[in-house]
């Protein structure tokens, strides 16, 4: 119910106190939003100055890769993603969207100019290769020129990401304080609200204002604490306080909505780093089983590769947990359920396990998995590899979405492996 005083005097205050209470709150809510999109903003320019540079490094490591070797796998990775992944291209037009200053504009542009002229030195050092002229070829991608183009590229690039992380990292701060200060004059506004309405109803304030009031205060106070905040029991509070309860829980759930993307983005590039450092499949799929199960609710888990050597049949490459009966080490295409993800190249998740499936075991006892989940590894239209988790508990948003994000980096260290290091049918590695 709304709160209503006799007094037409104290009625024309406290109307006017609520009005100006609930635009105060209403200009919070926006400071709020505003606080959010910036640091959206502000993760969004990092991941694509990351980008930006990432594929620059990927198209220089090609093109220098292939000078020194001549293999076809790199200059196939080289034109594939100078003209189909185009990362670099792709990350400059993003930050372009992101309002760029004239001066952060003007170093994109010294960086994409700088970054055409080391593909014109590139391709001209592929030409030489394709040749088979490699003197020139490694003259021209490990010479001064190339050298000094590459540092002009990366400069500017480097000086971009340092102005734009503390220009966002600025404005959010900006953007937080203005919150702070708004919320701090909400609560002063609200306790100005709340002494008329005693003073005018002390007998119903206990009941319809002072103790909903104090629920929201221990629950922020526990909240700021980091403790977990105590349920609120709000059925015979004021209709505003309730308002005030369901924003609170809004904001809540966008605080930890952020918190998990952060924290997905985190281990993405966590993972991804400690994958390309790898040298073989077998060791990628291991490294990426001892990953993914901490952060997952993981009961056993296998990582099969697509062996060309074999027609495109599945090479078991890492195990995680698995016991009992041993695990297949090839599966043809269609073949169980990692088979069938491999020819549909899609997800599949099968929940509801019939009795007998094999079960996750430990030292404290055994239990049937909750559900698998498959997933395919692609580039492109083609299929590199089969993940198969067996979980233990259905995965929250952020694991789901942590795991779905990483198959492209996955996909990315698998291509990266040297034509020895990839899936072979004789070479199975077990964890």
């Amino acid at each position: 119910m709304r709160i209503r005083v006799a007094n037409s005097l104290v009625l024309l205050l406290y109307s006017a106190m609520a009005v100006l209470t609930a635009v105060v709150f209403s200009r919070y809510g926006e400071v709020q939003q505003r606080a959010i999109a910036a640091a959206q903003r502000q993760l969004l320019a990092s991941t694509e100055v990351t980008r930006f540079l990432a594929g620059s490094r990927l198209l220089t490591s090609s093109v220098q890769s292939y000078a020194a070797s001549g293999e076809e796998s790199f200059s196939t990775a080289y034109w594939r993603e100078l003209f189909g992944s185009r990362s670099r291209d792709r990350a400059a037009e993003a930050l372009q969207r992101l309002s760029l200053t004239a001066t952060e504009s003007a170093l994109l542009q010294r960086a994409r100019s700088q970054a055409d002229t080391l593909v014109e030195l590139e391709q001209l050092a592929m030409e030489a290769a394709r040749r088979g002229d490699r003197p020139q070829a490694l003259a021209l991608v490990f010479g001064p020129a190339y050298q000094q183009a590459l540092q002009r590229f990366v400069a500017p690039s480097e000086e971009l990401q340092q102005r734009i992380t503390r220009r966002l990292a600025a404005e959010l701060a900006r953007e937080r304080q203005q919150a702070s200060s708004l919320w701090h004059l909400c609560l002063g506004l609200l306790a100005f609200d709340l002494a008329l309405v005693f003073a005018v109803l002390a007998l119903v304030y206990p009941r319809f204002i002072t103790r909903p009031l104090m629920q929201l205060d221990r629950r922020l106070q526990n909240l700021g604490a980091g403790e977990p905040p105590p349920p609120l029991q709000l059925a015979g509070a004021a209709t505003e306080i309730q308002d005030l309860a369901e924003s609170l829980a809004t904001q809540e759930r966008l605080a930890r909505q952020l918190a998990h993307d952060q924290w997905a983005k985190a281990q993405q590039v966590r993972i991804s780093a400690v994958l390309q450092r790898q040298t073989s499949a077998p060791a990628l799929g291991a490294a990426l089983l001892a990953e993914l199960a901490p952060l997952l609710p993981l009961g056993a888990a296998t990582v099969y590769g697509v062996s060309a050597e074999e027609g495109g049949a599945l090479a078991l490459l890492a195990t995680y947990a698995t016991s009992g009966e041993p695990v297949p080490v090839r599966l043809q295409s269609g073949e169980g359920l990692v088979g069938e993800c491999l020819r549909m190249g899609e997800p599949l998740e099968v929940q509801d396990l019939p009795p007998g499936y094999r079960t996750v075991v430990s030292g404290l006892g055994h239990a049937p998995p909750h559900g698998l989940l498959l997933l395919p590894v692609l580039s492109g239209s083609s299929t590199l590899a089969v993940l198969e988790l067996a979980l233990l508990s259905p995965l929250e948003p952020h694991q789901r979405s942590l795991v779905l994000d990483l198959l492209p980096f996955v996909a990315l260290a698998l291509e990266g492996l040297e034509p020895g290091a990839r899936p072979t049918p004789p070479s199975v590695a077990l964890c």
